[in-house]
């Protein structure tokens, strides 16, 4: 893509919108960046951008002033009303994704992740395996690091790992991964699209550019995915835990897993032992990892015994100390109805469960049985806060803290009784108090690890 002399509106100052401002400016390009935020709630941003040259504005997106410019990049969490859709088309002004604006100046494989939930974990993972093998990878994406900082990157790197959004995915061109891996599907970030089946084909755009020689590899345990993808015509690699004639096969030995693997005539099994991956869910992550990396060509030894060194995700079930017999998990990745159903069924009962943030439109009631049979209390937190009472405060007692986040920790301690399980699962977004998922987790861990210091053993 020649951007040497186009004006360049980036909307959004976040982590992608930054990187691409980064890329357009050592393009060539005139570039100006704009994001609703005011410029102290913006960070090192700000900072950046003068350190570079580049004009922005704050506390404002203004359309007048995305009509100067040649191309409109989105940041992920934007949203773009459809009026002003509608009104850059009748101009000519084409839209695109900070995804596909990256993918154009990428000339590497990439294996892209996509789906509801466990696509963090996978995405790590699969890096982790590339990376054990001796293979130089780049791995970013939604997970954090911005696509758009590959190009600008002075290291060669043989294949870019990359999580997908639906958001990153709404607006794409070109962008055709090498492999692709689709986790699940399930009703998410219903507060930005109109209804369920919208979200369903965000996620499937990532199909417009595959093709009979692309490789996807699928959940086939996902009766939403498998039929939301049956008419798709690229080859598909299915991983099942209760379908034995899946490429991918995984069962539970005790504490260990043991996986079996039918690709490209290959028939073998693998046995994974790390006590870092528990959960039914981290069992279909594995199975994921494992499709992407025997495409890619790793060698089979080689997967399995990066697997069993590799060492979680930091905000999925983390764990985080044990207090007088407390153990407290940080599990502020679970932005979602069903990523905390997940991690409420990790954990047998005894638990303390502090939920809340901003609703994301989902209702809390699908998790009702699993509260009745597990959960002691619900500590609830945010805007969220009273729906999340109304939904559930039937089955169990629910305590209001609204944005009092410190007070709602150590009430859980206060409450939790030696062998429970404090579980920060917050089935919402963080923007209510935060400004991702990862500020969100890491405050939680220091107030546990204060409680930690202040408390007679």
């Amino acid at each position: 893509m020649d951007v040497g002399r186009k004006r360049i509106f980036i909307l959004g100052a976040a982590r992608s919108g930054i990187a691409a401002a980064l890329l357009a400016k050592s393009m060539g390009a005139s570039v100006f960046v704009s994001d609703i935020k005011e410029e102290d709630k913006l960070g090192d941003a700000i900072n950046i951008l003068r350190r570079n040259g580049i004009d922005y504005e704050t506390g404002m997106n203004s359309l007048e002033k995305i009509r100067e410019y040649d191309l409109l990049v989105l940041s992920p969490g934007v949203f773009l009303a459809e009026d002003v859709r509608n009104d850059l088309k009748s101009r000519n002004i084409p839209i695109i994704s900070e995804l596909e604006f990256a993918f154009k100046f990428i000339d590497i494989p990439i294996i892209a992740v996509t789906g509801t939930n466990g696509k963090s974990t996978t995405t790590a993972l699969i890096g982790h395996i590339l990376g054990s093998s001796g293979i130089s990878v780049f791995v970013g994406g939604n997970i954090g690091n911005a696509l758009s900082n590959l190009p600008l990157d002075k290291r060669r790197y043989d294949v870019a790992v990359v999580e997908v959004s639906s958001f990153m995915l709404e607006d794409i061109d070109e962008f055709k991964p090498f492999i692709t891996v689709f986790t699940n599907i399930s009703p998410d970030h219903l507060d930005r699209y109109k209804d369920y089946q919208k979200y369903v084909n965000a996620k499937l755009n990532i199909f417009k550019n595959l093709d009979s020689n692309s490789c996807v590899v699928v959940n086939k345990d996902c009766k939403d995915l498998k039929v939301a993808t049956e008419n798709f015509n690229v080859r598909k690699i299915y991983f099942s835990r209760l379908d034995r004639k899946a490429e991918l096969f995984a069962t539970q030995e005790g504490t260990n897993f043991r996986v079996f693997v039918n690709i490209n005539d290959h028939n073998t099994s693998l046995i994974f032992k790390n006590k870092n991956l528990v959960g039914v869910h981290n069992l279909e992550n594995v199975l994921a990892a494992v499709g992407a990396a025997v495409l890619y060509g790793v060698k089979y030894d080689s997967i399995e015994s990066a697997i069993n060194i590799f060492g979680g995700l930091e905000h999925r079930i983390e764990f985080v100390a044990e207090i007088n017999g407390v153990r407290f998990f940080n599990d502020s990745k679970a932005t979602n109805v069903e990523s905390t159903m997940v991690a409420l069924n990790s954990f047998e009962n005894n638990i303390i469960w502090i939920a809340g943030g901003r609703h994301k439109g989902s209702p809390y009631t699908g998790l009702a049985e699993l509260v009745r049979t597990r959960v002691k209390r619900i500590i609830a937190i945010g805007e969220a806060a009273p729906l999340i009472r109304d939904d559930l405060g039937f089955v169990v007692d629910v305590e209001l803290f609204g944005r009092d986040f410190d007070s709602a920790i150590r009430r859980s301690f206060e409450i939790a009784e030696h062998g429970d399980v404090v579980l920060f699962s917050p089935a919402c977004s963080s923007f209510d108090m935060f400004n991702d998922y990862e500020e969100r987790g890491r405050y939680f861990k220091r107030l546990v690890k204060e409680i930690g210091y202040g408390y007679k053993y």
